[in-house]
């Protein structure tokens, strides 16, 4: 990312008292220019003393050294991601093999601490860090707790078995995915570098854009606005199974009261 883009999204987020979470992801291995990583976590922390930084990576280059840099320019929070071949399903036995091996990696003590069929997750200690490391077996439609494994990714990954989102989704309201040129896309799940997903650009930004302009501007309001329903939702979103809202009720109620209370501002 352009520095002058980068430095006035800080900037715009320092001056509003941002203590949210600040994540660098976006489709990519973060941690793979360790120079450049460090430095853009070390503006951002001093830019954005109480926010989260957080980071989520595939920890081919992570290692107990690299986890100290991370902590002393102001990382707290690293989701590791170990995946399995994408051949084949593997048996519980594997998943853990497998996620204990990355962990062990690092060179740091960890415990398991959540385990059921097609997912394991392990706690790496360190600090006051919140290191996590999970594998799954994306094969699988769901985990022994019947929550969803895998997503469609704006209908670009074929899944095992078709879906229709009917939920309401939420993901608009709760996030803004800035790419590496300034792109904003309204979900994590959608790419403008992907042909059938490049009209759900929001805008570009540049170092002067106001993004609170962009946050509250019609081109996302009409996307939360779509997605405060109980209605069958049309593409890209059709066949996500993300942060899916149970029909109930009492749920179906709450969506309606949203949707009227966003109505009215605007």
């Amino acid at each position: 990312m352009d520095d002058a883009l980068y430095s006035g999204i800080l900037r715009q987020l320092s001056d509003l008292g941002w203590s949210g979470v600040l994540s660098f992801h976006r489709y990519n291995e973060p941690l793979a220019d360790r120079p450049y990583i460090l430095r853009r976590i070390d503006e951002a922390k001093r830019s954005l003393p109480n926010a989260l930084l957080r980071i989520y990576t595939n920890g081919d280059y992570l290692n107990q050294g690299y986890c100290e840099d991370l902590y002393a320019v102001g990382l707290r929070s690293m989701v590791v991601s170990a995946y399995p071949a994408e051949t084949r399903s593997y048996s519980g036995v594997e998943l853990r093999h497998l996620a204990e091996q990355s962990a062990a990696r690092l060179g740091l003590p960890y415990k398991v601490v959540d385990e059921c069929e097609g997912e394991v997750c392990i706690r790496i200690l360190f600090g006051d860090m919140n290191l996590t490391l999970q594998a799954r077996d994306y094969t699988q439609v769901t985990n022994g707790k019947g929550e969803i494994l895998a997503y469609d990714r704006g209908g670009t990954v074929p899944l095992a078995v078709a879906y229709q989102r009917v939920s309401p989704c939420f993901r608009p309201f709760l996030e803004l995915q800035v790419e590496c040129d300034g792109t904003v896309m309204p979900c994590c799940n959608l790419r403008s570098d992907v042909e059938v997903h490049s009209g759900c650009a929001i805008t570009r930004l540049t170092p002067e854009t106001d993004i609170l302009e962009v946050w509250g501007g019609k081109a996302f309001s009409r996307w939360r606005q779509s997605m405060l329903n109980y209605e069958p939702k049309s593409s890209p979103c059709a066949g996500c199974a993300m942060h899916v809202l149970g029909d109930t009720p009492d749920n179906r109620l709450a969506v309606k009261q949203l949707r009227q209370l966003y109505s009215s501002l605007g």
